[in-house]
Order: C-alpha cells, then structure tokens, then sequence
C-alpha cells in the first residue's frame, strides 16, 4: 500500500476516532466493529463487559508491549530511527543518483517521443525495416540521452538524499527514471541485435542489471518492486538477444556468462526492514502532533499528509483520559505491527516453503479494534513470498534456453534434455524441459502452483508463469 493511501486510511480513523471519544459512554449491545469501529473502541474505554475490560487491558498495556517490539527489533539489527537510512554519497563520479536527475530532467525537457512499438523494442518482434529505421533516426538524433544513461547504469553506486522523516518529500531520484532508463537500454540492446552486434548487445543489456539493483538499493518496498520490474525487463531483453541471434553458440555463451557474472537477487530483507522504520515513522508524527497539541492537532497532521479535508469535530469535550487512551491505543497498534513485520523479515531469507507458511500465516482478525492500523499498515504479504522465488525462476530459465541453444548440434537438433543443474526455485526440481518439432523447444518453471507444463507450442506464455520457448511466435506489432 503507497503511504500516501495509508495515510488516507489512518485520517479517517483518527478523525472517526477523535470524535467518538467525545461521545458519551454506548450502553447495552456494543456498536458492530465492521460498520462502527470507532464507535467499538469507544465503548470499549467505558464498557465493564468482560470481553470488552480485556481488550482494554490490552490497550493499556500498549506502552509496555511497544517497549518489547522496539527491544526485539533492535535485538535483530533492525533500525527504527528513519535518518539512519540515509547512506554516506560516493565520491563525486560514482554515484550515479546525480545522474538519473539529470536524465529525467532531459527527456522532461526535450521527450525522445519514441513510437509505442519502441517501448521497448523486444527481440521476435515482427518490426518492419521502417519502423527500425524510426527508432534508429531517433537513437542517432539524440546521443546524448544515451551517454548519459551508459554513465547512470555504469556508476558502482547510486545514493539520493532523502528527508527519510518527511516520507512524503521528493523521492530522489524519481522512480519512474528507472523504468523508463530500462526501457531505453533493452530498445538500444535490440537494435545492436539486428546489427548483427551481439557481443555490445549483451554488454548493453547487462546494464539493466544494474539498473534493478540501482533502484533497490534504498530499502522500500516501493523501490525493491520497482527493481523487480526492471530485474525482469533486463532478463526479458537477454532471452531476446538469444531470439534474434538465431542458434548461436557463441552468443549463447555471451549471454550465460553474463547472467553468471552480473544477475544478482534482489533483498527483499531489506525492503521490509526499511518499510518498518518509515511506517513507524508515521505513527510517530502522529504522537508528536498528539503530544503537542492533542487530538485536534493528530487529525489534522494526518488529514494534511493525506490530502483530505479535515472532519468537522467537536474537541470541547475530550478529556484528558481520552488523550491517554489514545496514546495507548497508537502504541499496542504498533506493538503488534513491529511484531508481525519483524516475524516477516526475519522470514524473508528462509527456503521457499517456510517463507510461505509465515507470510500466510495472518495472525491480524477483524474481531479486533488492534488490529485496526496493522490490517491498514500489513497489506497481504501471501504474494510476496513467492517474489524471490520469482525472479530466480526467470533467471534459471533464461539461462538454461541459453545452454540449450548452445547445445545446437550440427545437424540441427537440440538437446533431448539438459542438465539437472537448472533447478525449479517453486520445485526444487529440475526445470522443465522438452523439445518442440526439429528446430525448437520451451524451458519452463512449474510456477508458484507447481503445475505449468510449458503450454502448447505456438501459444504465448500465461500471465504469471515463467518460461523460454524457442523459436519465439512473432508477435503483430502496434504502428
């Protein structure tokens, strides 16, 4: 969830919040917490039922357990102040931040306006020797788009500075860079291919690997899926030289040492442990806005950081046990909240099946009024255990069509099989394998199910599963 809709989220509760707490006591059968939560939490503060005298304890016992979740965060090396995410800059010409700002700015001022066919051109593609000479015509117009994309991408590091306690300042660099600067290498990659230039092919793409890990190294979430994405597109754009190169050992070669040499999984680890520290980071603002100038003063920090209109409420009568119940609710909520990310970071480096069996453990329940900002702050996490099992699919994938095609024997066939060392991430097997016709075949991971046979030859790969097939079908091409 952006931070942006949590916070959303968070100003409605704790305007709905804030007013309810004027309110008088609720007699009698308490308020539904699906359609009245607030109005829940305040009978709650009033209520001698048992069941409700119990939640409150818990509420009030919120300083004590948030003491423990900071504790046993900080016991695993996990950081909750925000401006120690900041690292130290390179020196000057290594970073390539700077650079990134520079581009952005460039094709802001001055767009490259390529043709939707070229964003990106990708290998098997049925392009005409027109279109190509458009994107060639735009490539040889404008070098200087280039150069600087080559010094951005070839940079050892690339740190922005970041007021990590003001979460909704610029992002520096912007995000969007990235992806429009993997774009631009897998097109560049592709016209070097139909040159016939494959070994510059292969060194282009192997800058979008760095690109993946350029962008995932500040530790977001945000960021580290905005790598995935360009971590794909830079795998995609390899298993595309191999297409347009046709059988070729030597390319094949080319491209299976440098996935070797220069893929790198990406750390989910450090994303939620950054995610931690800035979403803690959130409800701390609202704790010195509440401590300072008390509940009037949590909604209107929280309405303002969300961009929504503040709520017409009458503070006059809060009392001062309000205020404290509040505190106390803020900090069980982030008791638990600590709790469950830290279960999941620590997670995060385990096996496949043991990463599953945490991330879909939920322990959060509606039944709750404390669970009301971890549900908002924990979205699902259930497709995110499969992430890194993910990529490495694609890369073990891409690699073994690679050895396969360098496996073409003179008289034209493909191996039978390949060997055991392409192993299936979701199987711990060996990927799948089979040959398709005389001239072809498909590599495939059995996918997050477990059961992706390859599909048909012919047809394109499903949504959501990962596999090679060789020839590639060409594909029609937007004008």
């Amino acid at each position: 969830m952006a931070y942006k809709d949590l916070l959303k989220h968070a100003a409605s509760l704790a305007a709905a919040f804030s007013c309810c707490l004027s309110l008088a006591a609720q007699a009698g059968t308490p308020p539904n917490l699906d359609k009245d939560p607030i109005a829940y939490l305040h009978y709650l503060q009033n209520s001698t039922d048992p069941q409700a005298v119990a939640i409150r304890q818990q509420i009030e016992s919120g300083p004590a357990d948030l003491a423990s979740a900071r504790a046993a965060a900080l016991k695993e090396g996990l950081v909750l102040d925000p401006e120690k995410l900041q690292r130290p800059l390179p020196p000057e010409g290594q970073n390539a931040a700077p650079l990134y700002i520079k581009l952005a700015k460039m094709l802001k001022d001055r767009p490259l306006n390529l043709p939707l066919y070229a964003q990106p051109l990708r290998g098997g593609q049925n392009y005409t020797p027109e279109q190509i000479a458009a994107v060639n015509h735009i490539y040889t117009r404008r070098p200087e788009v280039w150069v600087l994309l080559h010094q951005a991408a070839d940079a050892p590091q690339c740190v922005g500075v970041r007021d990590w306690k003001n979460l909704f300042g610029n992002v520096f660099p912007s995000l969007a860079v990235y992806r429009e600067a993997e774009r631009l290498l897998t097109t560049e990659t592709c016209l070097l291919a139909a040159e016939g230039n494959y070994t510059d092919a292969v060194k282009n793409q192997t800058r979008g690997f760095r690109v993946a890990q350029q962008v995932a190294s500040d530790p977001t979430l945000i960021n580290y899926l905005v790598g995935v994405a360009c971590d794909s597109i830079a795998l995609s754009g390899m298993r595309d030289i191999l297409t347009q190169a046709g059988p070729n050992a030597e390319v094949a070669a080319k491209v299976l040492q440098a996935i070797k040499m220069s893929h790198a999984p990406l750390s989910l680890r450090t994303a939620l442990a950054g995610d931690m520290t800035l979403q803690s980071a959130i409800l701390e603002g609202v704790r010195d806005a509440l401590q300072k100038n008390g509940l009037p003063a949590m909604e209107s920090v929280l309405s303002e950081a969300a961009g929504s209109e503040k709520g017409t409420i009458d503070f006059s009568k809060t009392t001062p046990a309000d205020k404290v119940f509040a505190f106390q609710w803020l900090d069980a909520s982030e008791a638990i909240f600590l709790n469950r990310l830290r279960v999941l970071i620590l997670a995060s480096d385990l096996p496949l099946a043991a990463r599953r069996a945490v991330f879909m453990s939920r322990t959060e329940t509606k039944s709750s009024p404390l669970f009301l900002l971890p549900n908002i702050m924990l979205p699902s996490f259930e497709r995110m255990a499969d992430q890194p099992a993910r990529m490495s699919a694609q890369e073990a994938v891409v690699e073994a069509g690679a050895d396969a095609i360098g496996r073409w024997t003179k008289d034209g066939g493909f191996p039978v099989s390949l060997p055991g060392t392409f192993s299936d991430p979701f199987t711990d097997k060996p990927l799948g394998y089979r040959r398709e016709g005389a001239n072809g075949f498909v590599v495939y991971s059995a996918g997050p199910e477990g059961t992706f046979d390859g599909g048909k030859a012919g047809m394109k790969t499903p949504p959501g599963q990962i596999a090679f097939r060789y020839p590639v079908t060409n594909q029609a091409v937007v004008k």
